[in-house]
C-alpha cells in the first residue's frame, strides 16, 4: 500500500515481475524510498520490517517529520 499511495501506481506490472521481483519505480522517488519498498517486499516474511521498523526508517522520518506526534496521539 505504501508504494501505491506514494507513486499512485502498482509496484508490479504483471505476474512475471512479481515472481522475478522486478519493481518499476517512477522517476523522482528517492533511493531511501526504493530501499524501504524493497525491504517490505522481501520474499521471506521474516526478512520484512515490522511497523516500528518502517516508522523508524530514514525515508519515513524525513517524509513525515510530525509522525511521532501523530503516533503519540493514537
Amino acid at each position: 500500500m505504501l508504494f501505491q499511495v506514494v507513486s499512485a501506481s502498482f509496484p508490479f506490472k504483471d505476474e512475471d515481475e512479481i515472481l522475478g521481483g522486478h519493481l518499476s519505480f517512477k522517476d523522482g522517488l528517492s533511493d531511501e524510498f526504493h530501499e524501504l519498498v524493497r525491504w517490505c517486499l522481501q520474499a521471506q516474511p521474516s526478512s520484512r520490517p515490522n511497523l516500528q521498523q518502517i516508522l523508524d526508517h530514514k525515508w519515513f522520518k524525513s517524509s513525515f517529520p510530525a509522525q511521532e506526534r501523530f503516533c503519540q496521539f493514537l
